[in-house]
């Protein structure tokens, strides 16, 4: 055995130190009016970007792990208007290289971004926005030839203007805060709105710019786009507000004064537990038990341990204080199963271990609650969450059923609602998008009144129809969720796909950078917009 750890050791060693030496490649290029760099060899990239302006003139310096030497070469060798020199410097420290671009004027910008499949770190200069200065031409060697992509922002940013004289419009959001008082977890939610808000737009409001007419629409620019790759954007899912409910809404613990020491020492932990001291807590109530074994506090004392417990995992999330917190949960459970906090326990627990990912586990909970309290006041929460984990293991048959019975039999109307929204979420999962499309209109026409509670009813839709590659209908819907929820977080990846239709439409190209560029200016600090400036 000692032998074999021995052998596992020093391959371990080998392959992290092969790992470490690998040295980065790197490919320069000019794209359009953009100079191009690409660098691979590297899972995880450790780079910094710094722009400096030393005495006039502006230095990229670019620092990275070592590199070889033909891609060195290759960069000192590179000529562009818009970059007057480069050096390379391999003694850089931690063993890296830094990479100093010394650029031919000012205003020229650059713009970094990492790949995952294949890795690879990005880094593009261009003449920023606003900038008329123009870079000196270089009178020696000719930038290499590379095929003609579409060129940064700039270029056709400027010429779009001229057409339109307008910046994007800014969106006015009207949020609704939860309200009313806690009967169940359902009521708990009665008052809550999602938050919604709609775009006005003096300069264009019926939002002409993001739509398409039939004559504009190009047949060969549709067969051109069957060429390129277009990425599937995350479906939106609607995220189910009742962990976090029930972390906000604790159970209050109270012990009235008495002049014992059982008591003292209880308000004392009640005191350590009020104010987050857990560790303390866990510490001082194991004494606690062994010198109060029949306490009248017992039941008290148990959950409010399983609370710091579970206070813990929240903040360290390890498996293993997460574990530790349910096995305390089920132990008080199972000594006092008529506590007051059963039900709230169980939805916890639940919920927690949902949010976690354990799916399988989430069902066993939820089913066992039901099972022992058919009449539960969260009933319709727990299938709420039990056909959630159905879908997220791919037991579409299930999770649809589960939601049939929801909205047949739920005791408050909104959950009916809530079901017969979230049953065309099935169906798009499953890819089966005339289904899901079906579905979401089936919702959309009996509960109409609810559809600015569900974005998923319009931006999965839309996203259905441009898999089934009805370009026009996934446009139009598109441009209807970016009305009704401007400020939601799939935003950023709804305009950028209306971009990328008009695209496919055979919109003009000053057309689509405008979409881009807009998609870019509202939703620039969300990583919904990421793709956005690529295409750009």
């Amino acid at each position: 055995m000692q032998i074999k750890t021995s052998v596992l050791t020093t391959t371990l060693v080998l392959l992290l130190g092969a790992n470490a030496k690998a040295l980065v490649q790197a490919l320069i290029s000019q794209q359009g009016d953009t100079v191009h760099l690409e660098f691979e060899g590297q899972n995880q990239w450790d780079y910094d970007l710094q722009k400096i302006d030393q005495k006039g003139k502006t230095i990229v310096q670019l620092t990275l792990p070592k590199m070889d030497e033909k891609s060195s070469q290759q960069i000192q060798n590179f000529s562009h208007a818009l970059i007057q020199k480069v050096d390379v410097n391999p003694d850089g420290p931690d063993g890296k290289v830094i990479l100093s671009f010394q650029m031919n004027g000012q205003g020229i910008e650059p713009f970094d971004y990492l790949t995952e499949k294949p890795s690879r770190l990005i880094i593009d200069f261009y003449k920023g926005q606003g900038s008329s200065e123009k870079p000196e031409k270089k009178k020696t060697a000719v930038a290499p030839k590379t095929e003609k992509v579409t060129p940064p922002p700039q270029a056709l940013a400027e010429k779009s203007k001229k057409k339109v004289d307008r910046a994007p419009a800014s969106p006015d959001v009207l949020v609704i805060n939860e309200q009313g008082r806690q009967v169940s977890l359902n009521d708990a939610l009665a008052g809550k709105k999602s938050p919604t808000g709609s775009i006005f737009d003096g300069g264009d409001p019926n939002f002409e710019r993001f739509s398409i007419k039939d004559f504009e629409m190009r047949e060969e620019a549709v067969i051109a786009s069957r060429h390129k790759v277009y990425l599937d954007f995350p479906m939106l899912r609607m995220q189910s507000p009742y962990f976090e409910l029930l972390q906000t809404r604790k159970p209050a613990y109270e012990i009235a004064p008495q002049d014992t020491e059982e008591n003292k020492q209880a308000r004392l932990l009640l005191t350590l537990f009020e104010n987050k001291r857990y560790h303390v807590f866990l510490k001082t109530v194991d004494w606690f038990f062994q010198k109060f074994p029949e306490s009248q506090y017992d039941e008290m004392m148990k959950f409010m341990l399983a609370d710091s417990l579970f206070g813990i995992w929240t903040e360290s999330h390890k498996a293993e204080d997460f574990d530790l917190a349910m096995l305390r949960y089920r132990q008080a459970l199972e000594k006092y199963p008529e506590s007051p906090l059963l039900e709230r326990t169980m939805m916890l627990m639940g919920f927690a271990t949902l949010d976690r990912g354990d799916y399988l586990g989430t069902l066993r909970l939820f089913q066992s609650h039901l099972q022992k309290r058919p009449q539960s006041p969260n009933k319709d929460i727990a299938r709420f969450a039990i056909a959630d984990s159905f879908l997220k293991i791919n037991r579409y048959d299930e999770a649809t059923q589960v939601y049939d019975e929801i909205e047949k039999d739920a005791f408050q109307e909104k959950d009916k609602i809530q079901a017969a929204y979230l049953k065309g979420d099935v169906a798009h999962q499953k890819k089966d998008f005339r289904k899901a499309i079906e579905d979401y209109q089936t919702a959309l026409s009996k509960y109409p009144q609810a559809s600015p509670e569900f974005p998923n009813a319009i931006y999965n839709q839309a996203a259905a129809y441009f898999g089934l590659k009805e370009y026009k209908k996934s446009l139009d819907l598109y441009g209807e969720f970016i009305k009704k929820f401007p400020t939601h977080s799939e935003a950023g990846f709804a305009m950028t796909r209306i971009g990328e239709l008009q695209d496919i439409l055979g919109a003009s190209p000053e057309k689509v950078l405008g979409t881009y560029l807009e998609t870019y200016f509202r939703y620039g600090d969300s990583p919904s917009a990421v793709v956005a400036r690529l295409r750009m």
